[in-house]
């Protein structure tokens, strides 16, 4: 049996192998492996980078020594000398007080004292701060604005300072007031009292006899003279405690939208401040839920009781109403049980009733009374011959329509003998 014998295949396909080889640039793979030998061996590359590093960092350290340390100047100590009381802990000084840069020259050796081992230090100007003698342990840390300085506790040998970088706060966005709130502010702010005085008048001649009142006060735009005739009030009777609080209404919801029987709750602006410049952002905030108010009828009962919720301990409630807007929840009034008084701003609707009719039945119904100008009304007791002025007209009231009506007088009646002149 003959045994196979592979070679002269093997020959044969060496030969074709060689015919179809392709041509090699030997330049090209010398090139190609420059490129590829980096990121196969990159730890060949740079093999002495991990010894500059760690020069880099011996040298650094050795600056970072020899400027701390090494050329640390030698100080004198500084003695507190006034006693004060010092807490367990921690000093915090007043940080409204100046400070100064005090420079401390050399070094005297102390027991008790404590030695501020820096070249620069800050305190309080004119202010000897001193640990009183018979204090066991000294605090921990003193600050002193933004530098805290620490010592040890028991044998002293020293203070080190820390410096703590600044803060910086962020810049506060003034918002611009609009030329309504402007005249508002102004309004409230100066004191000046305009010609009609009706709310000054009737504060003035009846606030003694209204004792833990509250007063409940209609902020729509027509309104904004009356609202500063509260304040021009108080800066005259600032120690007057009649009044508990101040309570804003605008006819308006928390967003901004007209209020209706059965929807959302209006928005009620309260306020304890007899400053105006600290009750000016309650009445911006008010005057601000107005823009949308577009009708005349209010949410008066609604305000009167939140007054009445949100000030228990309060007797009265003081109403500062537009004498021509209507009540709108007028069928929430049984709810009110404190007798509202009511001072009617400026003139009626039209000029055939003194008052109001929602307003003055608010009075009438709680056992309250009506103000203006002038008078004060008590609708329990009027009778046929009670008159008021509004604005230049008087009116006498009418049993039988149960109101103010107008009459043709000029001047206000009197009677001589039961004769009317």
């Amino acid at each position: 049996m003959n045994e196979l014998n592979d070679k002269p295949l093997n020959d044969r396909m060496r030969r074709l192998l060689d015919d179809y080889e392709p041509n090699i640039d030997i330049d090209e793979l010398t090139v190609d492996w420059r490129l590829l030998r980096p990121r196969l061996f990159p730890h060949r590359q740079r093999p002495l980078v991990w010894f500059w590093t760690l020069v880099l960092i011996g040298l650094l350290g050795g600056l970072g020594w020899y400027g701390l340390i090494g050329k640390r100047p030698e100080i004198s100590p500084v003695v507190l000398k006034k006693p004060v009381s010092v807490p367990e802990r921690t000093l915090i000084p007043d940080h409204s007080l100046p400070v100064a840069t005090v420079s401390v020259p050399q070094k005297v050796p102390v027991s008790k004292a404590v030695v501020i081992r820096r070249q620069t230090v800050r305190r309080v100007v004119d202010t000897d701060v001193s640990v009183q003698p018979e204090q066991p342990n000294l605090p921990e840390k003193i600050a002193v604005k933004e530098t805290y300085v620490a010592a040890d506790v028991g044998q002293i040998t020293g203070v080190r300072m820390v410096k703590t970088a600044a803060h910086e706060w962020p810049t506060v966005a003034h918002r611009t007031l609009s030329p309504p709130e402007q005249a508002l502010e102004d309004k409230l702010l100066s004191g000046v009292i305009e010609a009609d005085s009706t709310v000054f008048a009737a504060l003035s001649r009846n606030l003694r006899q209204w004792p833990n009142s509250v007063i409940v006060c209609d902020l729509t735009t027509s309104m904004d003279p009356y609202a500063a005739q509260i304040y021009a009030w108080f800066r005259r009777n600032a120690k007057n405690p009649q009044v508990r609080g101040v309570v804003f209404f605008t006819d308006c919801d928390s967003l901004g939208q007209e209020t209706r029987l059965n929807g959302p709750p209006g928005a009620f602006f309260t306020t304890r401040e007899r400053d105006p410049r600290a009750a000016l952002p309650t009445l911006l905030a008010a005057a601000r839920n107005t823009q949308n108010n577009r009708n005349s009828d209010e949410n008066v009962v609604e305000a009167l009781r939140y007054a009445q919720r949100t000030f228990p301990e309060s007797r009265h409630l003081i109403l500062l109403a537009d004498n021509g807007s209507g009540v709108k929840d007028m069928p929430l009034l049984p709810g009110l049980t404190k007798p509202v008084h009511v001072i009617a701003c400026g003139p009626p609707l039209n000029n055939a009733h003194a008052f109001q009719d929602d307003q003055y039945q608010i009075a009438r119904q709680t056992g309250g009374s009506v103000h203006t100008l002038d008078d004060d009304v008590e609708p329990s007791q009027v009778s046929r011959g009670t008159f008021v002025r509004v604005g230049k007209y008087y009116y006498r009231y009418s049993p039988r329509k149960n109101r103010f009506v107008k009459t043709h007088f000029e001047r206000r009646p009197i009677r001589v003998l039961g004769v009317r002149l």
